[in-house]
């Protein structure tokens, strides 16, 4: 009579295991694939920030043939830009442990160096072919709690919609170690966030939250 209720046990026992098992293997599992998507995700944006740095260098080269005004090229690499910033900014909101802090900080700084040469390109544009540009400079902060900087952000999507190619907005986070964004700050002055310089017919600073209505009205169109 004793020997049913151990045979019982055991099997209770294996099928315990069994289970326990498999929730490790799953999860075991799981684990992986969210790290190879994650991984596969940085890694297209990754080769998206490539093309974008491509075409930047290959418009740049065309400068010394003396064809900066070229605007359909300009205006489909500033597409290209914002869009790897969408993917980027997606990408960073996933908070994902799968993609190490060092490489996600890398990337994030080659895409301001992108977004620092394009405006260089819209400045010589609007000096030597008679363009007009509304350029907007958008400084951030990523590294502290900044409800205003995101409001900033919004308010200026709300306005690029708007206005599209007329309107040109590199944002850049001050809490990287960049050589151009630290010129940026110092030449404007800039010491806290959100801040706004928008580039016209001339030059305003707004050293605090502007709302796009207000900043519309700054705008040359």
């Amino acid at each position: 009579m004793g020997e049913q209720p151990d045979k019982q046990n055991m099997e209770v026992r294996k099928l315990f295991l069994y289970a326990l098992f498999l929730s490790i293997l799953t999860f075991f599992i799981g684990v992986y694939l969210g790290y190879m998507l994650n991984r596969y995700a940085f890694q297209t944006v990754y080769r998206d920030y490539e093309g974008v740095r491509l075409s930047i260098e290959s418009l740049q080269y065309l400068l010394l043939e003396e064809n900066v005004c070229d605007l359909e090229k300009f205006n489909l690499i500033m597409g290209y830009l914002e869009s790897l910033g969408k993917k980027i900014e997606i990408l960073q909101n996933s908070n994902s442990p799968f993609i190490s802090r060092e490489d996600f900080m890398l990337l994030k700084a080659q895409y301001f160096n992108l977004e620092y040469l394009h405006y260089l390109l819209a400045i010589k544009q609007m000096r030597n072919c008679n363009f007009s540009y509304n350029i907007i400079l958008f400084f951030y902060d990523d590294s502290i709690p900044c409800d205003l900087c995101k409001r900033q952000g919004y308010q200026l999507s709300l306005l690029k919609a708007e206005y599209e190619d007329r309107l040109l907005i590199y944002s850049f986070d001050v809490s990287y170690p960049n050589t151009f964004i630290s010129y940026f700050l110092q030449k404007y002055s800039i010491e806290e966030v959100p801040s706004v310089i928008l580039i016209s017919n001339s030059t305003y600073i707004f050293r605090d939250f502007i709302g796009y209505k207000e900043l519309e009205n700054y705008l040359t169109l």
